[in-house]
């Protein structure tokens, strides 16, 4: 079984090393029967229009697991059949962290098990987000020593190929001690596991970071699509990670995976049959999926008064301007759209630094049936805290309103640090906590019906003490 989160999971369009490393196993005719309780990559999330915040004080339950609904995604269409109609079963999530598999790892296990598909082997890929999201290090080794328990708990013969922590490229300023915790889990992980090995289940370490070979001070890596997620040479590198450990520590096949000499990169076509609807924020534009791609850019230009107009970038900082086929143009930056005026957009689909030409412009009117912002906003400043009052707008859909929004934007960190708390269109009042004294906070409010969110009301900044 094959354990681990994104590197492992893949992306519908993907082969997945999981898929180069199932046809090693067919050429060696190794009697390999994968299991696990998954079997797709990760699947796109589906359109949807814009989502206003929740009420304050709602409360969602975390959920303990992933809906596996979101892992049904679909393999490169030229993936052996036999792998996709059934050898495709893993225990791969994108986002997953070691942490939480220490917890289900021994149920995962025992479920095969009463179908009697207990695993007698397990790759394990886990880590990279306890580090780069948690900020986790060398403690990190303790928590895979758990797992490796609990695992032998469910079987207390499975062997284990312990994959370590791959660097990714440069991330800029942001996180700048990942690169060392990564090296210092991975020397940890190094002397450790030998203490793990017994006679009885084994456990040999797969040097996941040198078959990637990604400099943490580059800003590409030549193994991966976006400085993390292996490309399809990435993927042969890491099949033949694991299969060179388990032939050499495990004794399984006649000789090591190869990785081709060549490996030619995948190929995203632009999105087609864009459509234009300016009736709900005044610019929403559809598009059919594009099969493989991850993410879209988006560009978008007023052509009211000029045809020939600067096309304009739609992206979120460092993210795409959405992860779904439907974009929404919103206010933030620019306070567009503005009613009665034309406006064009453009779509290229991306999957990391791959990315399509872009596609056909289409073009529409903006009539956005938003409402708009309270009439007045007023906010003072305490300690850690600011106090708000406002009073609802009039005009055009404002008696569709069902939720005032607040932006608090702290404009002392690197990248504007933003909260967004949502009210019932019955408050007036509201009163926020947990700020940082003597930070700069620019406070926003607007309304949102069902068409989406409307243009904001700025209150001057204030600087909580």
């Amino acid at each position: 079984m094959i354990v681990g989160d994104s590197i492992s999971n893949g992306y519908e369009g993907d082969h997945t090393w999981r898929h180069r490393f199932w046809q090693w196993s067919q050429q060696q005719q190794w009697p390999a029967k994968f299991v696990g309780p998954l079997t797709g990559t990760a699947k796109p999330e589906d359109p949807h229009p814009p989502v206003a915040p929740a009420p304050r004080k709602r409360v969602q339950p975390e959920a303990s697991e992933p809906d596996p609904h979101q892992f049904t995604g679909v393999y490169a269409k030229d993936v052996d059949a036999a792998f996709s109609n059934g050898g495709s079963a893993h225990y791969a999530m994108w986002g997953r962290q070691l942490g939480q598999d220490v917890k289900t790892i021994k149920p995962v296990m025992d479920g095969l098990k009463a179908k009697q598909q207990l695993p007698d082997v397990l790759l394990v890929e886990l880590g990279f987000n306890d580090i780069g999201w948690r900020g986790a290090g060398v403690g990190l080794v303790d928590t895979m020593r758990h797992f490796i328990n609990q695992a032998r708990a469910a079987n207390p013969n499975v062997a284990i190929a312990l994959a370590n922590v791959p660097h990714r490229t440069t991330l800029g300023g942001a996180n700048p001690q990942l690169p060392q915790r990564i090296t210092d889990y991975n020397a940890a992980l190094a002397k450790a596991t030998p203490t793990w090995d017994t006679d009885t289940s084994p456990v040999a370490l797969v040097d996941l970071d040198g078959a990637l070979g990604c400099d943490p001070n580059a800003t590409t890596c030549a193994t991966t699509y976006d400085g993390l997620h292996p490309n399809p040479l990435g993927e042969y590198r890491i099949a033949a990670a694991f299969g060179a450990v388990l032939h050499k520590k495990f004794g399984i096949g006649s000789e090591s995976p190869r990785v081709p000499g060549t490996v030619p990169d995948r190929q995203i076509g632009p999105p087609t049959g864009l459509a234009f609807d300016g009736t709900q924020q005044g610019v929403t534009v559809t598009w059919p999926k594009v099969f493989g791609a991850h993410a879209y850019d988006v560009q978008w230009r007023d052509i009211t008064t000029d045809k020939e107009a600067a096309w304009h970038g739609a992206d979120r900082g460092p993210w795409p301007a959405t992860s779904f086929n439907r974009w929404d143009q919103s206010w933030q930056f620019n306070n567009e759209p503005y009613d009665g005026h034309t406006y064009q957009v453009r779509v290229r689909a991306t999957s990391g630094g791959l990315k399509s030409p872009w596609s056909e412009p289409v073009s529409g009117v903006a009539h956005p049936s938003t409402a708009g912002p309270p009439t007045t906003l007023t906010v003072n400043a305490g300690t850690g805290w600011v106090d708000l009052a406002w009073t609802p707008p009039t005009g055009p859909h404002t008696d569709t309103i069902n939720r005032y929004a607040l932006w608090a934007y702290d404009e002392d960190t690197p990248t504007v640090v933003s909260r967004v708390i949502g009210y019932k269109p019955s408050a007036r009042t509201a009163h926020v906590t947990g700020l940082t004294p003597g930070h700069h906070y620019r406070v926003f409010m607007c309304t949102w019906n069902a068409a989406g969110e409307g243009k904001p009301r700025i209150a001057n900044t204030v600087v909580p003490n």
